[in-house]
């Protein structure tokens, strides 16, 4: 699935792949003047997420998570080597990669667990290359979990579902964080388009309308 968004900056698009058994939403955010892109939750088949990238020429410059469960991040390691590119993570997440936890979903679901990231996301503007994105960070799924804002572009992680909102009974959960959150991102314009790490895409409006848990 290919969108353009014109920003008035950058041309902006996107790809989405579904991945892995838990069917993760993985993103790749493309500059379409330069091609250069950047991956977002490779939670699985890295290979099937490289084979788009070669399938449409695209140049990844980095990898960006929005949390650090095992079904968001276990692709970063083969997608790591074969691009040459950093992967950012929320340093409040960095203990749940390598959590007990993790290492046992990593278990359960025949993934390999991803080596420490290479580098700490802050809230804020984060320019790479030819892309630039605002961070937010969006606690409550996980204690680092961030939302990706790229023009109207929101990319909400297991924070913001279509019709639903991030489980918080996993370590390091906190439903009253994740409420604080929400509310940070219905502040957006209606037209927003979110784009969740599970299931369908979505727009901030018609989470307003709809969503039962909002």
């Amino acid at each position: 699935m290919l969108l353009n968004l014109k920003n008035t900056v950058l041309d902006l698009g996107y790809k989405r792949i579904v991945v892995g058994s838990l069917e993760t939403n993985c993103y790749i955010l493309i500059n379409k003047e330069t091609n250069e892109s950047i991956i977002i939750d490779p939670g699985a088949e890295p290979g099937k997420i490289i084979h788009e990238i070669e399938e449409n020429n695209l140049k990844p410059i980095a990898i960006i998570l929005t949390h650090g469960h095992i079904d968001h991040c276990s692709g970063v390691n083969e997608l790591r080597k074969s691009y040459k590119i950093d992967d950012f993570l929320h340093k409040d997440d960095f203990k749940v990669i390598t959590s007990f936890i993790s290492k046992e979903y990593a278990k359960m679901l025949n993934l390999p667990l991803p080596v420490k990231p290479k580098k700490e996301l802050k809230e804020g503007k984060l320019k790479i290359k030819s892309i630039e994105v605002e961070i937010i960070h969006t606690p409550g799924h996980s204690p680092g979990s961030i939302t990706i804002k790229a023009g109207k572009l929101l990319f909400t992680g297991d924070t913001l579902f279509q019709g639903s909102i991030g489980r918080t009974d996993l370590p390091g959960g906190d439903f009253k964080k994740i409420q604080k959150s929400l509310k940070k991102l219905l502040e957006f314009e209606d037209n927003s388009i979110v784009l969740p790490g599970h299931g369908d895409i979505t727009t901030i409006g018609q989470e307003k309308q709809l969503n039962p848990f909002l």
